[in-house]
């Protein structure tokens, strides 16, 4: 099917059927926007990328520009299993808050994200809080699973529950690790995890090598390494985490 659509968003489109809404009603508020943004985008995942001129254009061309502030993530409805996003541009008149504070905020995190694709895990040596170790011999041919964190963090804790199911569904294999990565010592750690059960192996004092090596600053962040040490996804929550888990073990 193709449609033709008013907006210069979204005139002639191929295998999809327009936007999920209009553009303007996006930008029309901060609230508009966040509420748009949390629903709908979802940047680590795997979609078809277009350009304003309803172009296909690689990822990491569409990521760039992006963060660059000068365009926001427009999603348009599909009539296949393909997720579409296109390039909408910002008008200079928009909240000043929404290029800032959201997109080049997120865009500039899921570039950057999308760039460590492939990648080989920096510094893999672990060793968690009951003293095993975690390293390319340990771990090989095996799926990493990482998830970073601290102790404090309230979005940390309420993806926990969560976090443990799916932990426990996957007991009976023996080709997946789950680490968790904090900044805290093995001793607040240990006291956290007594009264808060968090089933991944804890690795403790991780704060310059979160920060500094790989550069994270927004928590929970997870991640995940495949056979090979490289890193593969880094999800944007835990329901994107399954989904690109169950997508590693079909590789």
């Amino acid at each position: 099917m193709v449609v033709f659509i008013s907006s210069s968003c979204t005139t002639q489109v191929l295998r999809h059927e327009g936007p999920v809404a209009d553009p303007k009603y996006i930008l029309n508020s901060f609230n508009n926007f966040w509420a748009y943004w949390y629903n709908e985008v979802r940047l680590s995942e795997d979609f078809v990328p277009y350009n304003k001129h309803d172009s296909i254009v690689s990822k990491d061309y569409f990521l760039k520009e992006v963060s660059s502030g000068k365009y926001f993530p427009l999603k348009l409805k599909s009539n296949d299993s393909l997720i579409y996003y296109k390039l909408c541009k910002i008008s200079d008149t928009v909240d000043s808050s929404i290029k800032e504070d959201i997109v080049m905020r997120f865009g500039e995190l899921s570039y950057r994200f999308f760039q460590m694709e492939g990648k080989p895990l920096p510094g893999f040596n672990f060793v968690d809080i009951n003293g095993n170790v975690y390293n390319k011999e340990t771990c090989k041919g095996k799926i990493v699973v990482l998830n970073f964190w601290f102790i404090g963090c309230l979005a940390c804790q309420r993806e926990m529950p969560e976090l443990n199911k799916m932990v426990a569904s996957y007991k009976k294999r023996n080709d997946v690790v789950f680490l968790s990565i904090a900044p805290n010592n093995a001793h607040e750690l240990k006291k956290f995890l007594e009264k808060t059960p968090f089933n991944y192996a804890a690795i403790a004092n991780k704060n310059s090598y979160v920060m500094d090596t790989l550069n994270i600053n927004m928590f929970p962040t997870q991640m995940i390494v495949n056979r090979n040490g490289e890193i593969a996804k880094v999800p944007e929550n835990y329901k994107e985490l399954e989904i690109e888990l169950r997508k590693e073990f079909l590789k």
